[in-house]
C-alpha cells in the first residue's frame, strides 16, 4: 500500500510539472475554464485534485466520449481531497476502470465532492470494485450536487455503495439514473448507498442490488428497479434508492474524502 502511494506521488509530481510547463488541457478566459480532451488529460487532471488544487470556482468541461479504444480513467477524481469546482460532463461518456485489490476508500469518477462543487451531464461505464467504503458510479461521497448524471458502470463495494454515490452527506442528487449492477455488504442502493440529511429529486435504479441478508432487515426491502419523485428525508429512503439511518451503527463518520465537507 505504501509503495502504491510512493508511486501514485511521483505520477502526480511528473503530471503537474507538466501541466505548469502547458498541457493539452486548454484555458479560456470564459467558461469553461478548462476542457478535457481524452484520457491522458483526465488523468493529469485526476492527479491535480488529488494533490491538493481543489479547482475551486472552475469550470471543467469534457469536449468528446472517451470511447474504450483510447482508454479508461483508472485514478478517482480527489481521492484524497475533495473537488471544488463545477464538472459539466457536456452529455458525454467517461469508461472507469477503477479496481483495487485493497481498501479503496471514497471510490468512483470521483472520491469526494465538496459542499460548493457540482458534477452534473456525465455519463460513466465500466467498472468500480474493490473491499471499499463510500463507493459509487460517480462519487463515493456528495455534499455538493449531481445533476443529470447517470451509471452505467458495475459498481462493487463493501459497505455505503450506490450507483450515483455511496453516501450522500448534506449534498443534492437530481435527475440521476443508475443502470449498473450494485453488489456489497451493507448499506447497498440504487442510487444512494447512504442518504445522509441530503436530497434526492427525480431519479430512478434499473439496475441490479446485490447486497447481504445482514443489512435487508434495515434498508427494507431491496428493489431491482424503482423511481422516486422527490426525496429530502433526514433518516433516507429504501426502496433500492437510497439507504435508512434506522438503527445502522456507522464504522467510520462520513466526511468527504479528505476531512470535512469542504475538505478544509
Amino acid at each position: 500500500m505504501k509503495k502504491q502511494s510512493i508511486s501514485r506521488m511521483i505520477l502526480c509530481v511528473a503530471v503537474i510539472a507538466a501541466l505548469l510547463a502547458g498541457s493539452s488541457i486548454t484555458a479560456f478566459a470564459e467558461s469553461p475554464d478548462y476542457v478535457i480532451h481524452n484520457y491522458m488529460e483526465l488523468e493529469q487532471f485526476a492527479c491535480s485534485v488529488n494533490s491538493g488544487n481543489s479547482y475551486e470556482g472552475k469550470v471543467i468541461a469534457l469536449a468528446d466520449d472517451f470511447g474504450t479504444e483510447e482508454g479508461t480513467l483508472t485514478t478517482p477524481i480527489g481521492l484524497d481531497h475533495p473537488f471544488d469546482g463545477t464538472f459539466d460532463g457536456n452529455g458525454r461518456s467517461v469508461k472507469l476502470n477503477i479496481v483495487s485489490d485493497t481498501q479503496l476508500d471514497f471510490a468512483g469518477m470521483f472520491g469526494g465532492i465538496s459542499k460548493d462543487a457540482a458534477v452534473e451531464n456525465l455519463t460513466v461505464t465500466g467498472n468500480v470494485a474493490g473491499d471499499a467504503y463510500c463507493v459509487g458510479g460517480i462519487c463515493g461521497t456528495n455534499f455538493g450536487r449531481v445533476v443529470n448524471c447517470t451509471n452505467n458502470a458495475g459498481v462493487t463495494g463493501e459497505e455505503f455503495v450506490g450507483g450515483i454515490c455511496g453516501i450522500n452527506g448534506n449534498g443534492a442528487i437530481v435527475n440521476c439514473i443508475n443502470n449498473g449492477d450494485i453488489a456489497g455488504k451493507s448499506q447497498v442502493n440504487g442510487i444512494c448507498g447512504d442518504n445522509q440529511y441530503g436530497t434526492i429529486v427525480n431519479c430512478s435504479n434499473s439496475g441490479k442490488v446485490d447486497r447481504e441478508a445482514d443489512s435487508a432487515s434495515l434498508t427494507g426491502s431491496v428493489l431491482s428497479e424503482g423511481s422516486l419523485a422527490i426525496v429530502s428525508a433526514v433518516l433516507g429512503i429504501a426502496v433500492g434508492i437510497a439507504g435508512t439511518l434506522l438503527v445502522m451503527k456507522k464504522k467510520k463518520p462520513a466526511p468527504a474524502a479528505g476531512g470535512s465537507e469542504d475538505g478544509k
